[in-house]
């Protein structure tokens, strides 16, 4: 199941750096740049996950973690203090 998630966000990874070259507003996609600050790295599973798109976001000591599915979520909230030294990174 993991290796499906990373398969799955590195498709959508490729998909963002491949957008068309038009984007719907008609700014021409070469202007558009994706940084490694658009991404998270989830304290669980080590998967980046692309903040403007995830699904599964808690606030945790007042910042934002990021999760690639809802299991490492809950992992997360029941054993935050076994990831916080990777969220304080």
């Amino acid at each position: 199941m993991p290796e499906e998630v990373a398969i799955s966000i590195i498709a959508q990874i490729i998909e963002d750096i491949r957008k068309s070259e038009v984007t719907a507003e008609g700014i021409p996609a070469s202007t558009i740049s994706i940084t490694i600050e658009d991404y998270y790295t989830n304290p669980v599973c080590n998967i980046p996950v692309h903040k403007s798109t995830a699904k599964h976001i808690i606030e945790y000591r007042g910042e934002k973690v990021y999760f690639c599915c809802d299991g490492c979520k809950v992992k997360f909230e029941q054993e935050p203090e076994k990831y916080l030294e990777v969220v304080s990174s």
